[in-house]
């Protein structure tokens, strides 16, 4: 029974940590902003500005690699505290909750002027995972 209690605190702790047991070890900063940025949230961004004239059109950023090339300072992985939307305990306790990434560039607006974006913020989970922060979803 003890034995039991400490394991179950051993995970708890390790997943309390950032620690993804799927990979066996503790992502970095860039594995975890890759997966913020596969939910999208640079391309609604940008859809959103083109429907309302902003931006002459809709930039194809390919795929999340080259959209971080052409912007490598667009994210960094921000605290709970930076963020209006605690996340419960269990959120972290369980590994659903890392941490959340905030997005932010600018594109060339219609009146030669820089269109900023962001900050918007994706949660993450330990494994990377990108998530909304309400509702993880499949």
């Amino acid at each position: 029974m003890l034995l039991s209690f400490f394991a179950v605190t051993a995970i708890i702790s390790a997943n309390i940590s950032g620690y993804c047991f799927e990979e066996h070890r503790y992502l970095s900063d860039e594995e975890l902003i890759h997966g913020a940025l596969s939910r999208g949230p640079h391309i609604s961004s940008a859809r959103r500005a083109f429907e309302r004239g902003k931006i002459p059109h809709v930039p194809s950023f390919g795929s999340t690699d080259a959209f971080y090339e052409a912007f490598p300072d667009c994210c960094e992985i921000v605290g709970e505290e930076d963020q209006k939307n605690r996340q419960p305990f269990w959120r972290k306790a369980v590994g659903d909750f890392r941490g959340y990434v905030s997005i932010s560039f600018e594109l060339d607006g219609v009146k030669d002027e820089k269109v900023a974006f962001g900050p918007r913020y994706v949660a993450v989970t330990n494994c990377g995972k990108g998530w909304n922060g309400v509702s993880i979803g499949k």
